[in-house]
């Protein structure tokens, strides 16, 4: 009964159920500042961090933290004098998190990350964030798609295991990440032809499974999608490619986090992102806490102006960005820009002298022929120096293949790998449906940064 009262509710209109006023209200301020001068933008930023400020001295963690760093909210004389406040890190949170929460004062659910840097935690969150969430993921959908209905139904290619390898909802069609073969993508794309949503949601590795897929096994479908949001994920360009090419549909790219203290997405007319100055303050520093200058890559490091139940301010996110132009000159906004975004901390391999190596620079700057015997592929490191390299083969897989992925990957490594080559017949995904093209489990804190 309340399952099926709870469905009737997610059919209506958005603009009948709760939460609509908070999204109106939040799109409207997105909308305000998107293309205000720098000087307008910097005002509202000083004005939203002192807020945040001048309400997180009330809570002990935020306070007992700053005390020890001779900081107080009347120090915050401009926006520059973030740099005063001492960083708070994942460990932090997740050991303290009660005493950097106030969640008695609104109405609040407890939100677990799912470790993807290999240190789960949680904290509160407002419910009514949802909606403002909504808001500005809604405006990155319109960026692709100015046509953009949030009523609209859609397919979604992300998540949790389904009982079957499909799932109708008020909102359109989930299809499972689980178990992706031949046969599910031949029932995906007869799903897509007869129901025909304009809009797809995924993974952007589960997506890329399917299109290899397709395009190995010669599959099409009449309908074409009007645009595909992929978000959760590094969105890699060799995936990129191979997704534009069996799909040829624009794509929505976005960087953010559970934590939802930086929020990023891909400019409708160039490959780089725009930083929502809206949803927060956002630095990219290197490993002594510095600020990078454009061109360098550092930690991406965030101050949310939005949810008050578990304050985020100067949040090390443990991400890495190299820092682009403060301004789009393809667009016109006055946003942030970040040329790329490097990945996680986990996003990189390890050597025997604690180097970090991109997978970039490992895998995707180099030609391999191999690839297109490949059916899928992880990296997997639990100590550094020495790496498994898992493959799903193709019948056309030989040795010669298995000797091309261990010369370059050597020769890219200039000796610090140890690599070692295993067949597999599937790889699993973790337990969100993600397949994560690098399972990194190497001790941070033992390697040098």
């Amino acid at each position: 009964m309340l399952k099926a009262l709870k469905e009737k509710y997610y059919q209506l209109p958005y603009r009948f159920r709760h939460g609509y006023k908070t999204l109106k209200r939040t799109t409207a301020f997105i909308q305000e500042f998107e293309y205000a001068d720098k000087s307008t933008i910097q005002q509202m930023q000083f004005q939203r961090l002192q807020q945040i400020i001048n309400f997180a001295w009330k809570i002990n963690g935020y306070r007992e933290l700053w005390e020890t760093a001779n900081f107080s909210p009347d120090k915050l004389k401009s926006i520059d004098d973030i740099q005063k406040i001492p960083f708070v890190t994942k460990e932090l949170i997740r050991d303290n998190y009660k005493k950097f929460s106030v969640p008695k004062k609104w109405n609040v659910q407890y939100v677990s990350t799912g470790g993807s840097t290999g240190i789960p935690m949680g904290f509160y969150e407002k419910l009514e964030n949802t909606h403002i969430e909504n808001a500005f993921i809604y405006d990155i959908y319109k960026r692709v798609h100015p046509d953009f209905n949030i009523d609209e139904k859609s397919f979604t290619l992300r998540g949790k295991a389904l009982k079957n390898i499909y799932e109708s909802n008020p909102k359109g069609i989930n299809l499972s990440s689980y178990n992706i073969n031949e046969s599910t993508v031949k029932e995906y794309t007869a799903l897509i032809d007869k129901y025909k949503y304009r809009y797809l949601k995924a993974y952007p590795s589960s997506l890329y499974q399917v299109a290899k897929l397709m395009e190995d096994n010669h599959l099409s479908m009449q309908h074409h999608f009007e645009a595909i949001m992929l978000g959760s994920e590094p969105l890699f360009d060799f995936q990129k490619e191979l997704i534009q090419r069996v799909f040829n549909a624009p794509i929505a790219h976005w960087y953010g986090h559970s934590e939802k203290a930086v929020l990023a997405a891909n400019c409708e007319h160039s490959e780089k992102f725009h930083v929502y100055p809206q949803y927060g303050i956002t630095e990219v520093v290197d490993k002594n806490g510095n600020r990078v200058k454009e061109g360098e890559t550092g930690e991406i490091v965030g101050t949310s102006f939005w949810n008050f139940a578990t304050p985020f301010i100067r949040y090390r996110t443990m991400d890495y960005a190299e820092l682009g132009a403060n301004k789009c000159f393809e667009c016109g906004r006055n946003y942030q820009l970040f040329n790329k975004i490097e990945g996680r901390e986990q996003d990189f391999v390890i050597d025997v002298q604690g180097n970090k190596i991109t997978l970039t620079a490992l895998i995707f700057a180099q030609h391999f022929i191999c690839f297109g015997r490949i059916k899928q592929m992880q990296i997997k490191q639990r100590e550094k120096g020495v790496i498994s390299v898992l493959v799903v083969p193709t019948k056309d897989y030989n040795e010669k293949d298995s000797e091309e992925l261990l010369s370059k990957i050597k020769t890219a490594a200039t000796g610090g790998l140890s690599v070692k080559i295993k067949i597999v017949d599937s790889i699993k995904p973790s337990e969100n449906g993600k397949i994560r093209f690098l399972d990194q489990k190497v001790n941070f804190s033992e390697s040098l940064l």
